[in-house]
This record gives structure tokens, sequence and C-alpha cells, in this order.
């Protein structure tokens, strides 16, 4: 049995994503703290963005896979790229050269375009069940005028719109048809941490196409 197998652009995985968030917590509502009054920019966390998106289209493409046999796993190593929608809101106006709230929402659905590389190390011992690690780090770039992506760093005019996700994803066949799954990911700001977002999916799984077999 060879030791690992090596091979190049092996896939490309489309990934699409449709979120259901409470109505009254359907829109990220950005305040006085979100606002650069010199340039008119809503500075948006790109933590937030992610926790409140509401569908997102992903496009994957295989740059490497790895296949150790003697392990029963491979590596893979990704790249990413893809679109995101989230509502925004705000009550902010400018009067003469201040900001100020008014009673009017104004509601944006601010696309957000991320892009960057992601490791996954997936082990399977049997066909019934495996586990698999993952890491990714995306950049998060507004595609709206007046918007910005990003999180400004201890006084630095820098702003960190970089993502850094660990996930962990395991699956266990209960029969031919039947399955049960765990999905955990964490994603989280480098080097400074604003704030986290945790996303936990317990489910089971039917395979309907084995079923009718």
């Amino acid at each position: 049995m060879e030791k690992f197998l090596y091979g190049t652009f092996n896939y490309i995985e489309p990934k699409f994503s449709f979120s259901k968030i409470e109505e009254n917590e359907n829109s990220l509502y950005l305040d006085l703290s979100n606002t650069d009054l010199s340039e008119l920019l809503f500075t948006v966390n790109p933590i937030d963005i992610l926790r409140y998106q509401k569908s997102a289209f992903d496009l994957d493409l295989n740059y490497c896979k790895y296949n150790l046999p003697v392990l029963k796993s491979n590596i893979h190593a990704n790249i990413s790229a893809g679109i995101t929608r989230t509502y925004v809101s705000d009550s902010i106006v400018v009067v003469g050269k201040v900001l100020a709230l008014s009673n009017i929402v104004n509601k944006t659905n601010l696309s957000t375009i991320r892009y960057g590389i992601s490791l996954l190390y997936n082990i399977l011992p049997d066909s019934r069940y495996g586990i698999t690690f993952s890491y990714d780090v995306k950049k998060y770039d507004c595609i709206n005028k007046n918007y910005v992506s990003g999180v400004s760093l201890l006084g630095s005019e820098y702003l960190n719109n970089t993502v850094h996700s660990f996930g962990l994803d395991a699956f266990l066949e209960l029969d031919q048809s039947n399955s049960m799954f765990f999905k955990y990911k964490l994603s989280t700001l480098f080097p400074l941490y604003k704030g986290h977002f945790i996303q936990i999916q317990i489910g089971y799984q039917l395979d309907i196409f084995k079923v009718s077999k």
C-alpha cells in the first residue's frame, strides 16, 4: 500500500446557504459608533456580517489533495470565493457636519465578497463514520458604497477584515439510508479579538433515494 497519493485541482464545489433569523433580529443595526463622518462611511465588523447573513454563495476550488491510505485520512487545500447578503439598518442622519439619530429607519441589503483559503483534514476509519477538522481564513470586502468591512487595530488606521474559522464535522451512519451528524464552527478575528461567532448543528439525515429502492 502506498504511503500517500497526491492530486491537484480535483474538484470545484459550489455552496449555497440560506439563514432563517428571527424577525426582530433579522438585520444588523448600525449606530454612531460605526460611523466615520469625515468620509460618511459605515464600518461593519465582518463577524457581524457573518452572524446576520441572510444568504451566501461560495465556490471552493481544490488546489491540492493528499490521500493517506495508511492513516485512512486525507488532506485538502482549497481556494474559496463567494458573496453574502446581509440586511443592515440605521437611524443616522447628517445635520450640517454633525451626526444625529432620527426616528426614520434606513434599511440596506449589504453585499459582501469574501475570499481566502481553507484546509481540511478528513479521518475516515470506516465508511460508516468519520470526522473532519477544518480551518479557513477569509477577507470580507463590502460592495455597497459608504460601507467598509473591518475593525480598527488599537489606534491604527488599518482595518482588520480577516475572519479565521475553525470547524469540526462528524457523521455516523445508522444504516444504509439513515445517519446522524454534528457540526461545530468558531469564527473570530485576529490579532485583535472583537467577539466571535459560534455555529452548532446536530441533525438526522434520511436518504430518500436509498429508501425508495
